[in-house]
């Protein structure tokens, strides 16, 4: 498996300035990660989870 490009660091950091945020990130990204990772497609995902953090 590789690794993310937004780490649980960066999201964690989030979470110090506002937990709901860091909460729906967390939601989001494990939803897409099962969603992706059945087709094997870590590139697009890393790229949605960059584009998503990016808008917080």
């Amino acid at each position: 498996m590789k690794e993310l490009n937004v780490t649980n660091s960066e999201i964690s950091s989030a979470g110090n300035e506002n937990e709901e945020v860091a909460t729906s990130i967390k939601k989001v990204l494990r939803h897409r990660k099962r969603r992706l990772a059945s087709k094997n497609d870590w590139q697009s995902f890393n790229q949605e989870a960059i584009r998503f953090y990016k808008r917080w």
